[in-house]
């Protein structure tokens, strides 16, 4: 199991990864817990979109998945042909 942080620039979302494909959303000022998200498999990489309030996180089985994070809900699923 791994403990990985990551944030985007200028972004009010942080995230701490968790075990079994828990991401931990936190307020990027206070550090203050906002929520989690879930997916199916161990998350390997987490990047936040620049442009829209949006999550990417790549599994260990190559699934790549995007969450709104206004909303909590999932707006994509796919694999990652290259993983």
């Amino acid at each position: 199991e791994k403990l990985a942080m990551e944030s985007g620039p200028g972004a009010k979302y942080m995230g701490v990864v968790g075990a079994h494909g828990n991401l931990l959303v936190l307020s990027q000022q206070s550090k203050q817990y906002l929520f989690g998200l879930k997916v199916n498999a161990p998350i390997s990489s987490v990047v936040f979109g620049e442009a829209k309030n949006c999550v990417y996180m790549l599994c260990e089985t190559g699934e790549v998945y995007t969450f709104d994070l206004r909303t909590r809900r999932c707006l994509s699923r796919h694999f990652d042909e290259g993983a």
